[in-house]
């Protein structure tokens, strides 16, 4: 399926050692029924789904509540691991690299917003390109890609 589910196993896969050894230590606030990942997992899926049905052209393509498309996951992972390392009592994790990544994922998204970028459905299909897809700029027709 090309649409599939955020996890907790697709995020810890991209903190270090250190950041997973201190989201284990402050777990203790999900025994006092506040689970951080899952609410950050519930708003980033949110946030994509919602950046996916801004063009209109995806709408017909959304997969099932929960789920976001194989497309946009690096990006839901990189925010998503910015926003945890960001709740967590750590001095490190804001490199210059995490923040170039993370500004990569809001752009990447933004274009997926803008049809920039191609999602399949949720069978898997990616959407046909028309035919005619072309425009007339100053006089002369020019073919979109």
């Amino acid at each position: 399926m090309s649409w599939t589910a955020l996890t907790a196993d697709n995020i810890r896969g991209r903190l270090s050692l250190d950041e997973l050894d201190g989201y284990v230590q402050t777990s203790g606030q999900e025994s006092a029924g506040v689970d951080s990942l899952a609410e950050i997992i519930y708003q980033v899926t949110a946030m994509v789904r919602g950046k996916v049905a801004s063009n209109p052209a995806n709408l017909t393509k959304t997969g099932p509540a929960g789920t976001i498309p194989d497309e946009c996951l690096f990006a839901a992972c990189t925010i998503a691991r910015d926003a945890l390392v960001g709740s967590l009592p750590l001095s490190e994790g804001a490199t210059e690299v995490r923040k170039e990544e993370l500004r990569k994922a809001y752009a990447f998204l933004d274009s997926v917003a803008a049809g920039g970028v191609r999602i399949e459905d949720a069978s898997g299909a990616l959407p046909e390109i028309p035919a005619a897809a072309s425009r007339s700029h100053g006089g002369s027709t020019l073919l979109e890609f």
